[in-house]
């Protein structure tokens, strides 16, 4: 959610920006975006039009100016204009008024965030419902990259001016949560919802970890801190608590409200909330590197879970896919393992094989607001992108010198 504000003074600016954020908070507002409009350049408002414009107490003897300019570049920005709140008992009433907005005191949290949340009904109206794609990122086997490519492929869609949430469900290797630095707090929350069976919407902000360098387009869902709370997205451990999967149903509910793409990073060993997830996801990416073991355990392994299911929304293969991590060319070839999934009889032919090529620089990623797809060289950038838009279509393209891993991947779109 994009806000603007403009204020002349530094000081009563910083105030601004501070009831801005708690308002938000208090509206159970995601991310908020604040940006500040430098007011010697007022045409600097963004390209992107923000959800509403707040003028603060700063820049109180240049209301009419700056309002006019503002409606000049963006006609239907709601304009608020912020008073101390002294002036706001003497003026707020006849300026209001005069100049046709809403004016409000710097120190009502409650006034400030009642009208963020009517912008923000608004900006839903106009756009329409949002609606959200979700994707979980499966493997069978630990070691293929699975944690990689989910981060990625959010990074990937953040970066492409998307909001993205990505879930961890790994309680034993919680790479995606380290990654994003998440607070004890933080993961503190998870665990508070994990035991009520239940997520809040009034509180989603308190579960949500912002990813440092992604402009607020991307969040975590973190794991708890201690192993056992973890532990019961895979099995029902907690004493007195529900299953995990009343968790799962409402966090995706909430997050679907909120996000425009879910990536969940699913548990290495498949538990409550991985099958309580599947029946859930628009997409299902299955992820194998292309050691021959791996792709052995993870085909057998998929055939026996399939078979002893009796759930056909756990496994419905029509919004399956097949991703071969750290592709090399030296070991399988995406031919074989199209033929290996072929004799199962699972897959539908209109699936899609993906093939990520290996990548020295990108296998470097971990510090903060860098994942394998910032880090990755351009061709393995390309294949991201390909695998994100052919999920969730994307304005622009990848170049046409992918080179040969790229043509491999136009060429082998589904299984033989």
């Amino acid at each position: 959610m994009r806000i603007a504000i403009v204020d002349i003074s530094p000081e009563s600016r910083a105030a601004l920006i501070g009831r801005l954020q708690l308002a938000c908070t208090e509206a159970g507002l995601l991310s908020p975006e604040i940006l500040e409009v430098n007011l010697n350049a007022p045409g600097d408002l963004p390209i992107n039009p923000p959800v509403a414009c707040f003028i603060g107490p700063g820049s109180y003897s240049r209301f009419g100016e700056l309002i006019e300019e503002i409606r000049r570049i963006t006609p239907d920005v709601p304009i608020a204009l912020v008073l101390e709140n002294e002036i706001y008992t003497s003026r707020g009433i006849s300026l209001r008024k005069r100049f046709g907005v809403d004016v409000m005191p710097l120190g009502d949290i409650a006034q400030i965030a009642g009208f963020l949340l009517d912008c923000a009904e608004r900006k839903k109206e106009a756009e329409g419902t949002l609606h959200s794609f979700v994707v979980g990122v499966a493997h069978l086997k630990g070691g293929v990259g699975a944690t990689t490519l989910a981060t990625s492929l959010a990074a990937c869609w953040a970066r492409n001016d998307f909001t993205a949430a990505l879930v961890d469900f790994d309680d034993l290797s919680p790479e995606a949560t380290l990654w994003s630095h998440a607070k004890p707090h933080h993961r503190d929350v998870t665990a508070e919802f994990l035991r009520r069976g239940e997520v809040s919407q009034e509180r989603i902000n308190e579960l949500l970890v912002p990813v440092e360098g992604y402009d607020g387009k991307l969040v975590v869902v973190a794991q708890p801190l201690l192993y056992k709370e973890g532990f019961h997205f895979k099995a029902d451990v907690l004493d007195n608590a529900p299953s995990a999967s009343s968790f799962v149903t409402t966090l995706l509910d909430v997050l679907r409200k909120e996000i425009g793409i879910v990536v969940i990073d699913l548990a290495r060993s498949w538990g409550v909330a991985t099958f309580a997830a599947l029946p859930l996801c628009d997409a299902v990416m299955l992820v194998t590197d292309d050691d021959g073991m791996s792709i052995r355990i993870t085909l057998d392994t998929l055939e026996r879970l399939r078979g002893e299911s009796g759930d056909s929304g756990e496994f419905d293969f029509s919004k399956w896919n097949m991703v071969l991590n750290s592709y090399t060319g030296k070991l399988i070839t995406p031919q074989v393992l199209a033929e290996e999934v072929d004799k199962l009889d699972i897959m539908p032919p209109e699936a899609s094989l993906f093939t990520v090529p290996f990548s020295e620089s990108g296998r470097q990623w971990g510090a903060p607001g860098k994942s394998f797809y910032d880090l990755a060289e351009p061709s393995v950038k390309e294949v991201i992108f390909k695998i994100c838009s052919t999920l969730v279509p994307m304005e622009g393209k990848a170049s046409e010198d992918q080179g040969a891993l790229g043509k491999l991947v136009g060429k082998l779109k589904s299984f033989i």
